[in-house]
């Protein structure tokens, strides 16, 4: 058991370390030092440590799972207006996924565009990753969106260590083609002085929303820095 829980911190400090490291990783490695130092003496004064402290192990181990599989996102989210000016709105949205931490991967497989354009991933469709889309008056779930590698890349849809994915919603900025896009997908346009969230869900790991506003005023590109 000492083996384990040493693995456990070393990975963790391993992730902290990193430049990509998670901001909660510090208070982590502190609960499971003292985690680990419980679980001993219990199994020291009753035989009842033994469940404990491999429940607790059960635990840890699904906390690595769920680090590994969390993304985080990378410079600027862009958005590709459907129509330009005050008056104008968003037909896509375009960011950058990498890993949040060492090891594991994810799978990016992107769904299959809806023969009616409407923006919405068609059910045939088999992609894990769910990107939903949220403002004041309307929340879409299950968005088309298409996969860019960008960078370092072995050529399948494995988001991997040291990769870089480029996610865009919507399979063109003019609506009705290629899938559609969010003019297809929304019930009120993505227009302008608006706040809207993007979520990105796996199966594990951690929720990612991307939470934006956009201008008094559309040119072709926007780049949404914060």
């Amino acid at each position: 058991m000492y083996a384990f829980w040493g693995k456990v911190i070393g990975f963790l400090q391993k992730i902290n370390s990193s430049q990509h490291g998670i901001a909660a990783i510090p208070t982590i490695i502190t609960t499971v030092s003292f985690a680990a130092a419980a679980g001993t003496l219990g199994t020291a004064v009753v035989s009842q440590g033994n469940t404990a402290s491999q429940q607790a192990e059960q635990v840890i181990h699904q906390t690595i799972e769920n680090i590994q599989g969390t993304y985080q996102l990378r410079g600027s989210v862009i958005g590709m207006a459907s129509k330009t000016g005050s008056s104008g709105y968003l037909g896509q949205i375009t960011f950058d996924l990498s890993l949040a931490s060492g090891g594991g991967s994810i799978d990016f497989t992107p769904p299959i565009p809806s023969p009616d354009n409407s923006g919405i991933a068609d059910p045939a469709s088999q992609n894990i990753i769910l990107i939903s889309y949220t403002d004041a008056y309307q929340h879409v779930d299950n968005l088309y969106w298409t996969l860019k590698q960008s960078g370092k890349s072995n050529g399948n849809n494995l988001l991997e260590e040291d990769e870089i994915f480029q996610i865009t919603v919507g399979g063109s900025s003019t609506p009705g083609q290629n899938g559609g896009n969010l003019v297809n997908a929304l019930i009120k346009p993505l227009s302008t002085d608006t706040d809207f969230e993007i979520t990105v869900q796996a199966p594990q790991g951690a929720t990612l929303g991307i939470d934006r506003r956009t201008p008094p005023y559309f040119t072709n590109i926007t780049n949404f820095r914060y």
